[in-house]
């Protein structure tokens, strides 16, 4: 089987100027019940110009299940757009401030 079908959940984490709470909510999101395999996190960069994209970057790049979507400021509307761009059977919107 791809990998595409295998992945149950898609959790889409909006990203703007949130570098202080970043790395919390990416590791609450990649410490799962569930195979690497399983899930997916995209992590939409919504033009931030703090550090939230570099740290982005480091985790798409250690974690082959972050997917980094860098696009220019849209809101957070436009942000929870990469829906369109998920694999998972289910999404789920994660804010930032949030521990899953």
């Amino acid at each position: 089987m791809n990998r595409i079908n295998m992945i149950a959940i898609t959790l889409i984490v909006p990203v703007y100027n949130v570098e202080k709470y970043l790395v919390r909510c990416l590791d609450s999101c990649l410490h799962q019940d569930l195979d690497e395999d399983e899930y997916e996190i995209i992590a939409v960069n919504d033009g931030s110009y703090d550090g939230s994209l570099k740290l982005l970057k480091e985790y798409a790049n250690r974690y082959r299940n972050i997917v980094l979507i860098d696009k220019p400021n849209g809101g957070l509307s436009s942000a929870r757009n990469a829906e369109g761009t998920s694999f998972g059977l289910w999404t789920v919107m994660i804010g930032l401030l949030r521990i899953v």
